[in-house]
């Protein structure tokens, strides 16, 4: 797809820091990792179900 480096991330960073003020970039960050623990737990989920479908039907060929 498309790779960030390290000077994108810091040009991202100081613009979320001009934009929001050094006060409010815990609450971002707190608030980006929540998005993403959740995210990786609904891809998690995900998978979970999809392998238990390809189990029942690979059962139910044999």
């Amino acid at each position: 797809m498309f790779e960030v480096g390290f000077p994108e991330v810091l040009v991202i960073f100081f613009v979320i820091l001009l934009l929001f003020g050094p006060q409010a970039l815990p609450d971002i960050a707190r608030a980006l990792g929540r998005l993403v623990r959740k995210f990786h737990k609904a891809m998690d989920d995900l998978n979970q179900q999809l392998t238990e479908e390809e189990k029942k039907k690979d059962a139910e060929e044999k």
